[in-house]
């Protein structure tokens, strides 16, 4: 039952189409293998099992199913559980293999051996840091097997070489795959050195989450980061009931028993006890010493990490189930002790009470803290697990027939990849990621699906690192190699160092132009030729306003991909401002006599307004991800601008006499002075801002002039 209800809460809330990061990916190639699903009910059963039921009463039942809640309704498992990551499927591989080991060792038999060494080749299969929990727990089941004299070489040979690589054999599934390649597969396994490559993630690091950080945390500060992570997952409960179980099996249990049988039993148990304790220390050290190599301090790297805190969590519920347990019986026992020796209801009401509390107290307190937040179903109006599919709705939208797209964040590539494959949207456009292009099997196996692309040879020192030379080089000579093919190109906006862009979008022989949430590339154009293209740059915006409208920021913390996308979204309006902002600035300082600059106007008051709408966002919601103090003076420069330009605008139009008795003039008139008012309040107020914040800025000074100025204007 305990299982169809967490079941039922994850359909619920199970995300309606793609979710961020990878599960674009996975997706677009579970449109022809299937998804994993989100597990609940394998650990239920595991966390009632042999240990847990060995604290003496059967109301430990309830005692179990709140640790079972206290796993599947923790924010990252219920994040994950209902998503199309490989961490669902993970969760329920390891509970699987938890399972096998809680029955081989207090029941150990060589059919549930076997079972576990398939399970546990399934699980590496899935995900490698699987190794980390599925090592120790496999010397607790060889230990066991041994204890019963149920282990001979025999007996391994047969685990190891049979039942163990029948688990590892979807992994034969790449081999066939990689025959025919398709447009996004990763990798060449045409060959041995190749398929050990993919298996063993060469390219990316056997042994590393990620690409080494310089400075990054130290192993004790992630394991610490670990700690008050796991103990807010669990509402505080996990990690001191999870001691107290392990405690009590390695210890109390042991030394409490009389007979030969609860000896044996409790022998079992400790040994049950140690195997999880060892599992979970193992883990969550070698983990942070070794495979963790990302920082921590930037919420998106941190979240990724935190995704592989998962496995720990279940191994520290199971204990925590134990934990449980023994506090129900306390808890029980003295319920009983008060209940006359005659009133047999009162003392099975004690017993059922304590058994229904805890669960229920749990899994209300856990909806009440967490349900708004992982309520991303589409059952209810107002849904907002549509923020991916909606941006890369927008994404592919915008683009004209027969585009050529380059992504360079999971974020572009993986949302507008599932879309393309699995729903069928804007297949007209061909779609490529810079992140793969440089490896060297890109040629052989992705090239010739892209016709009519030139890819130009990869050179030493090629990267992907945004603001690298390398990656600067791999994107220019790839938009030579193009552009003059004729095809509409559009760029990823996180594919460059915005900090190159000059004045309309100049980038290294090229023109940038804003368009949504990418750019188009153009040949360079003159300042004159930019103009021309300020009202489409509008259109794009009032169209992914339209589209990303329903984004609830609020409801997504930094690091999710939910975030990042409403980041990018302010990014494209903030982009879209310094575009129009370079146009004017240019112009105006090309424009003779002040009298010429009130045609600049249109630019400058959409800079303007752009650029504070995107301030704004930033201060509320912090979705932004560029340079915070480089907004701000952008936002001032454009407000200065504009103010400057309207006094212009007055000076050279001033009301004649001749129609200073119109009724159109005089609205006229002063709605242009409510304006001049408006945008010097603006200026006086984000100036000082500017000056406390940005105190070092080369420009400080002479922004300080301007307010002087204004200030002394304004007393007049």
């Amino acid at each position: 039952m305990l299982g169809a209800f967490v079941l039922v809460v994850y359909i619920y809330t199970v995300m309606p189409s793609v979710p961020g990061g990878d599960a674009g990916e996975l997706l677009a190639s579970g449109c022809q293998l299937g998804t994993p699903h989100p597990p609940a009910a394998v650990l239920v059963h595991l966390t009632i099992e042999e240990w847990t039921h060995s604290s003496v009463q059967a109301y430990n039942s309830g005692a179990a199913s709140a640790a079972a809640l206290l796993f599947s309704f923790s924010p990252l498992a219920w994040e994950y559980n209902t998503g199309s990551e490989v961490f669902a499927l993970n969760n329920v591989l390891v509970a699987v293999a938890l399972y096998v080991t809680a029955r081989i060792v207090t029941r150990p038999s060589m059919t549930s051996a076997r079972i576990g060494a398939v399970v546990c080749g399934l699980a590496l299969c899935n995900q490698h840091a699987s190794i980390l929990v599925l090592g120790p727990l496999a010397v607790s089941v060889l230990k066991a097997l041994t204890e019963e004299s149920l282990l001979s070489c025999r007996s391994l040979a047969e685990l190891g070489g049979l039942w163990f690589p029948l688990g590892l054999s979807p992994h034969a599934a790449l081999v066939v795959s990689s025959r025919n390649p398709q447009q996004g597969s990763w990798g060449d396994l045409s060959s041995t050195a190749g398929f050990l490559r993919h298996v063993l993630r060469s390219e990316y690091g056997t042994l590393n989450l990620g690409i080494p950080v310089p400075n990054a945390e130290g192993a004790v500060e992630r394991i610490g980061e670990y700690f008050m992570d796991s103990s807010s997952q669990t509402m505080h409960v996990g990690p001191p009931m999870a001691a107290l179980g392990v405690g009590w099996a390695l210890v109390v249990a042991h030394t409490g028993a009389h007979s030969d049988k609860h000896r044996q039993h409790s022998r079992r148990v400790r040994h049950f006890g140690l195997g999880l304790a060892t599992a979970w220390a193992f883990y969550v050290t070698i983990w942070h010493c070794i495979f963790s190599n990302i920082s921590l301090h930037r919420p998106m790297s941190r979240a990724v990490h935190a995704r592989f805190w998962i496995q720990p969590n279940l191994l520290l519920c199971v204990a925590a189930g134990c934990g449980l347990g023994l506090a129900a019986n306390t808890i029980a026992a003295k319920l009983w002790s008060v209940c006359p020796s005659s009133c047999r209801l009162g003392k099975r009401f004690a017993g059922a009470s304590v058994s229904l509390l805890m669960p229920t107290v749990i899994s209300t307190t856990m909806f009440w803290q967490r349900w708004d937040s992982m309520d991303r179903g589409s059952w209810i109006g107002g849904s907002h697990g549509w923020t991916m599919h909606l941006y890369g709705q927008a994404l592919l939208s915008a683009l004209p027939q027969r585009a050529l797209l380059l992504s360079h964040t999971d974020l572009d590539l993986n949302a507008a990849r599932y879309l393309r494959v699995c729903e069928g949207l804007r297949t007209d456009v061909t779609h490529i990621s810079l992140q793969m292009m440089p490896y060297p099997w890109w040629e052989s196996t992705q090239a010739d699906l892209h016709p009519g692309v030139v890819f130009p040879p990869i050179f030493r020192g090629v990267s992907t690192r945004r603001e690298s030379e390398g990656n600067a080089a791999l994107v220019t000579r790839f938009l030579a190699a193009n552009l003059p093919q004729g095809r509409q190109i559009f760029l990823d906006m996180q594919a460059v160092d915005e900090r190159e862009i000059g004045a309309v979008g100049f980038y290294r022989g090229f023109s940038l132009v804003p368009h949504g949430l990418v750019y188009r590339v153009l040949p360079r154009l003159t300042l004159q030729e930019s103009e021309s293209w300020h009202e489409g740059v509008v259109k794009q915006l009032r169209s992914l306003s339209e589209c990303m409208q329903p984004v609830a920021v609020s409801r997504y913390r930094p690091g999710t991909w939910e975030f990042s996308a409403a980041s990018v979204y302010w990014d494209a309006h903030y982009q879209a401002g310094l575009f129009f902002l370079s146009y004017a600035i240019g112009a105006w300082d090309n424009a003779p006599r002040a009298t010429q600059r009130p045609h600049l106007l249109p630019a400058l008051r959409d800079a303007s307004a752009l650029l504070q709408r995107t301030l704004e966002a930033a201060d509320e919601h912090g979705t932004f991800s560029s340079s915070r103090s480089d907004l701000l003076k952008n936002t001032v420069l454009a407000k200065i601008r504009l103010l400057q330009a309207l006094q212009a605008e007055a000076a050279s139009n001033p009301l004649s006499k001749k129609h200073s008795s119109s009724v159109d003039s005089v609205s006229h008139t002063e709605r242009r002075y409510a304006e001049i008012i408006l945008a010097k309040e603006h200026c006086l107020t984000l100036i000082p801002r500017f000056l406390l914040e940005a105190i070092d800025d080369k420009d400080a000074e002479a922004f300080g002039k301007v307010y002087v100025k204004l200030r002394e204007t304004s007393h007049m």
